[in-house]
């Protein structure tokens, strides 16, 4: 992220670089398209899925989404970012990606957490794959830690 905008690179099979154009390897790191003018304040990666933070709280997401990782209630992955309209109603303030699920830190500090959950990565106590962000039960009231 620089001056508010996404910048992409690297291997892009997945959509993770968040254009349209599969390649194999961006050596030179361009925009995203779709998150020019956004106004990001942070970016995490996962295994081959992208998601960002804009200043206003909402958390877009792109790429592979075969275990419900991008949060946006489906399996289906998109080279396009997408809002997680789930989380509209929280203040998200901070977002980190794991191999192949996502997590999610609103400002009255509540845990949210998508994506692979079968090992209990995502400390839910079901174990499975979980497409909708879901709170972490537990985790309310934790602080930030930077």
């Amino acid at each position: 992220v620089e001056g508010g905008d996404v910048f992409r690179g690297g291997r892009g099979w997945d959509g993770q670089l968040g254009h349209e154009v599969v390649t194999e390897i961006e050596l030179e790191p361009r925009i995203v398209p779709r998150m020019q003018d956004k106004s990001a304040a942070s970016v995490s990666c996962g295994r081959a899925h992208t998601v960002a933070l804009t200043d206003n709280g909402n958390v877009w997401s792109w790429g592979d989404n075969k275990a419900g990782q991008l949060g946006l209630g489906n399996l289906i992955s998109t080279c396009e970012p997408q809002v997680i309209k789930d989380l509209d109603e929280q203040e998200i303030v901070m977002v980190d990606c794991g191999a192949e699920h996502t997590v999610c830190v609103s400002i009255a500090n509540e845990v949210y957490g998508f994506g692979h959950g079968v090992y209990d990565q995502l400390g839910l106590g079901t174990l499975g794959i979980f497409p909708n962000p879901q709170r972490i039960p537990g985790l309310t009231a934790v602080p930030r830690i930077r």
